[in-house]
């Protein structure tokens, strides 16, 4: 997930899913992707050119449309990761500003909290959107996880995880069909912290206030896990960079 620019007319938007396929909206996102990394990022641009823009979405949170490719079955995407093994959780944080506790940066970037699994070579790295329109005054929607190989962070924290903490993990992702997306009681940062904790990792809670309401959020948590005492087995780093691709080397 990457956030791309305003929501135009947001106000006008009455539908409760808003997510459209390759079309209009995913070739303009480029287009601006292209026009802005060229101007200004050059790593925007190489991830522009590595996006799979044909599995692409357009959808619009916090004020901001973000592009996304959804994950059409959870248990393909993990079929590498097995459960009768030992693993290796990361709780991924791309904060609004590095190193700052603020809810988001205006129309920038509002953050993301991710998770990565993996397992003799095999990696997977996913994370929880809304389905539709996330905003203060209107919360609440259906959900998606989507694909973050390759997306920004700026600190994660890994650990070391037994198989029955997989299991666990496990169990609750794959429990997430029909899970309802909520701005300030469950979102991105939720899902990460909850993922987590099943590990041992310890994280709190990480609220942030912002205008008509408030959450767990990206800043918060990337600024707690930078100050926290770590879980045995566990690590982190302070420097930023892109996650990992997704490994899958089973044949099942």
């Amino acid at each position: 997930m990457t956030i791309i620019y305003f929501c135009d007319k947001l106000e006008r938007l009455e539908i409760e899913e808003i997510i459209s396929p390759l079309t209009e909206e995913v070739a303009s996102a480029r287009n601006w992707y292209l026009q802005s990394s060229i101007e200004n990022n050059h790593s925007l641009l190489e991830y522009t050119e590595r996006l799979d823009w044909k599995n692409a979405v357009v959808t619009c949170s916090e004020l901001q449309n973000i592009v996304e490719v959804p994950i059409e079955s959870i248990e393909e995407y993990l079929k590498c990761i097995d459960s009768n093994l030992p693993a290796t959780l990361t709780i991924f944080v791309d904060q609004p500003v590095p190193n700052e506790n603020i809810p988001n940066m205006g129309i920038d970037d509002v953050g993301h909290t991710f998770i990565g699994i993996s397992q003799n070579g095999n990696t997977s790295i996913f994370g929880f959107y809304p389905e539709g329109l996330a905003k203060p005054t209107n919360t609440t929607h259906g959900s998606a996880l989507g694909n973050d190989q390759e997306h920004w962070f700026d600190v994660p924290i890994t650990k070391n995880i037994s198989r029955s903490e997989l299991n666990s993990i496990l169990t609750y992702v794959y429990n997430f069909r029909n899970s309802t997306y909520d701005l300030n009681d469950f979102n991105c940062t939720d899902f990460g912290i909850n993922v987590g904790n099943r590990a041992g990792i310890g994280l709190p809670d990480s609220y942030n206030s912002w205008p008509e309401g408030g959450g767990s959020k990206p800043g918060s948590l990337g600024q707690d896990i930078r100050n926290m005492q770590l879980p045995s087995g566990s690590t982190r780093t302070t420097n930023g960079q892109d996650a990992p691709n997704n490994i899958n080397t089973c044949t099942n």
